[in-house]
């Protein structure tokens, strides 16, 4: 009797293994992964025209790729062959295919879309291409070299009222040719103002005329002057709030000059102000920028008597409403100092202080 009752239990015993096993295997035929549902189980598709089958997501059946504006996951997924990508408004939800978008390219401190054209200069056309850009000349003959035993000493020269140079050749029949005057100017003159837009000028060693760029130190009227006040008669200053010599625009702003305002936001430096010290600029370059403007203007016979202008400002309430240029304007290019590192000192003219 007791023999009976031992086999009898484990019958049980092995049913219940068995019955627990079978529901796994069974369980584990739909296994959930996501959204994805396997075995496969897949409906025939007709997609519009124009449109093509793709796997899903899952990697299970043939689905119509989804279109730009549809809705899509991980599952129904998007077009990639015309570059479009499921974008999510937030995490755990369905999202919309959108056109992938491209990266702008930053080049001189000027943000340039992605598909963009633009010049670096006059002779020099770039194209943005995803986060960098490609250039081409537009001056291509300045690259060939004049060929032949009749030009000597052949040299690239600027020509009057164009940008692309030519090549110049000295001619054999004149014993002592005379040298043709390569572009050089005298150092750029410190700005005119201490604060606010002002000028700098330079003079060609070749002729009698002068080269004009708009500049600005520092602003006039604004919270850089509330500066750390660096000097040896105050106690110790910590690290970190002492006087600094080059500062920094926080946010990219719009150049402006009379009825001008730049196509494009910069980032411009500015020389600190630094108590019993002045700072002033120490290196700089100059930048052709382009702006857009109610007016023609030359800053060659331009002389500027408000002192209290600024070229840039962070508050743009400072500036009128120039919601007209964008639809009617006139486009120059200006030079403008552009200001890469200042240093300040104990001895100066205290033109700049």
């Amino acid at each position: 009797m007791l023999w009976v009752m031992l086999l009898a239990t484990l019958g049980i015993l092995l049913i219940s293994v068995y019955t627990h096993e079978s529901a796994q295997v069974h369980h584990n035929q739909f296994l959930q992964t996501g959204h994805c549902s396997y075995p496969c189980e897949c409906e025939s598709q007709e997609c519009a025209e124009g449109v093509i089958t793709i796997r899903d997501g899952c990697g299970c059946c043939e689905m119509c790729a989804r279109q730009i504006g549809e809705p899509c996951d991980s599952v129904a997924v998007c077009d990639e062959s015309k570059d479009l990508v499921c974008q999510y408004s937030a995490p755990f939800t369905t999202g919309t295919c959108q056109a992938q978008r491209g990266v702008p390219c930053y080049v001189h401190n000027v943000t340039y879309g992605d598909g963009e054209t633009f010049m670096l200069d006059c002779r020099t056309q770039c194209t943005c291409e995803n986060g960098t850009y490609a250039c081409s000349s537009l001056c291509p003959q300045e690259r060939i070299l004049p060929r032949g035993s009749s030009c000597h000493h052949p040299r690239l020269v600027e020509v009057p009222g164009q940008c692309c140079r030519e090549w110049m050749c000295d001619s054999e029949s004149v014993e002592n040719p005379p040298l043709s005057c390569q572009p050089k100017f005298t150092p750029w003159s410190s700005c005119s103002t201490p604060c606010g837009v002002g000028m700098s000028y330079r003079q060609s060693l070749c002729s009698h005329s002068n080269q004009t760029r708009l500049c600005q130190l520092r602003p006039c009227f604004s919270n850089f002057y509330n500066l750390p006040l660096q000097s040896p008669y105050h106690h110790h200053i910590r690290k970190g709030h002492e006087c600094k010599a080059t500062r920094k625009s926080s946010k990219p702003v719009f150049l402006r000059f009379k009825k001008c305002r730049s196509k494009k936001k910069m980032r411009p430096r500015f020389c600190g102000q630094c108590r019993g010290q002045c700072c002033v600029p120490h290196s700089t370059t100059t930048l052709k920028v382009e702006f857009l403007c109610r007016e023609k203007i030359n800053l060659e016979s331009m002389v500027i008597y408000d002192y209290e202008k600024e070229l840039w400002s962070e508050d743009e309430d400072d500036f009128e409403d120039d919601s007209e240029l964008e639809s009617e304007h006139t486009n120059i290019i200006l030079s403008v100092e552009w200001i890469t590192k200042c240093k300040c000192s104990k001895f100066c003219d205290g033109a700049h202080l």
